[in-house]
């Protein structure tokens, strides 16, 4: 039992390192330019030494990738769910790690809006099915609600934060966008984070509408 706990948390342990190197880089590749800082994460693309930009965000990646393949042949993936979604994270992160947004703006605004983009919205659904949720009667595998209701709400409270601080970005422009990406970088970290000490049990919970379940559930986002 201890042996698989362990070999549990060691297992999440992959993408909340990658969540946590994808944090941190922004504040090395700062550093590198001394007080001054640029408009946002992506115009350090070009900075000296370029390993800095490119490093950090390519470990995080391959973290994110690994941990997204493995969820689909781990032996807890009946209660925790398939996490494709940080297969989709891995590839958008090296992908606009990769096409700069100078040079190759196309790809690099595309992989950079699914990486922001897919992530909030992984976040802002667990945890409003942790919050909302109801325990699927079909399941009687033990869990904490009350401690999943307290981790929903602590990542509300991230979330809504993040939000001000987008509405700080734009349209206030009380910030620069630097700001705002680095902020939604530390949220998706401690998103993770979280996760290694109270995983959320996808499986055990759906929505209290049976219509949003069904609707989810066709899209293969619920497991039925």
């Amino acid at each position: 039992m201890l042996r698989n706990g362990l070999k549990f948390v060691v297992f999440r342990m992959i993408a909340a390192t990658g969540a946590l190197v994808a944090a941190v880089g922004p504040a090395i590749m700062a550093t590198a330019d001394g007080s001054t800082l640029r408009g946002s994460v992506s115009d350090y693309w070009n900075v000296d030494p370029p390993r800095l930009f490119w490093l950090p965000f390519s470990v995080a990646a391959g973290l994110l990738f690994i941990d997204g393949w493995l969820s689909f042949t781990s032996p807890e993936r009946p209660a925790q769910g398939r996490r494709w979604y940080n297969v989709v994270l891995g590839v958008s992160l090296a992908g606009l790690t990769w096409f700069n947004v100078d040079e190759q703006t196309t790809v690099h605004t595309i992989s950079a809006v699914t990486f922001f983009s897919l992530f909030i919205a992984v976040i802002a659904y667990t945890s409003v099915l942790g919050w909302t949720g109801r325990h699927r009667d079909t399941d009687d595998a033990p869990h904490s609600p009350e401690a999943e209701v307290v981790s929903a709400k602590v990542s509300l409270i991230f979330l809504g934060l993040l939000g001000l601080t987008l509405g700080a970005w734009w349209p206030l422009g009380l910030i620069t966008f630097f700001f705002f990406e680095v902020f939604a970088l530390v949220n998706f970290a401690l998103f993770y984070v979280q996760g290694i000490v109270s995983p959320f049990p996808y499986q055990h919970y759906e929505f209290s509408n049976d219509g949003v379940n069904r609707l989810l559930r066709r899209l293969h986002i619920m497991s039925a």
